[in-house]
């Protein structure tokens, strides 16, 4: 939301990923092989999406800011990336679990394409 916002605003923004990624690394530390690579997948799928719309100098979201269609394009995989990581926790935790049929947390990716 802060980078979503800043691009609509054409500002500039400031997070402190180190926990996030944090917790990632203790999760996978002990979650089941299969949840383990999709929490690999999710944050791969993260360090993308940054790397396009908050590295990338080129994208500053003060001066070249991404159009809403643009943002919510590329927030498409990470997205997609969360469900499949949610629904392989749930898959851990009870084989009888449904897998979610829609993206999670107000996603600003639109509609779930790929929700395994």
């Amino acid at each position: 939301m802060v980078i979503s916002r800043a691009h609509a605003d054409r500002q500039g923004w400031d997070y402190d990923w180190s926990e996030w990624s944090a917790a990632l690394t203790r999760a996978s530390l002990v979650a089941p092989a299969a949840v383990a690579a999709e929490i690999d997948n999710f944050g791969r799928a993260v360090g993308d999406f940054l790397d396009q719309v908050a590295r990338d100098p080129a994208r500053d979201p003060a001066r070249n800011p991404l159009s809403q269609e643009e943002f919510t394009q590329t927030s498409r995989a990470p997205a997609q990336a969360q469900v499949q990581l949610v629904n392989a926790i749930r898959r851990s935790l009870s084989k009888g679990q449904k897998a979610l049929p829609f993206w999670i947390g107000g996603s600003l990716a639109g509609s779930p394409d790929d929700t395994r």
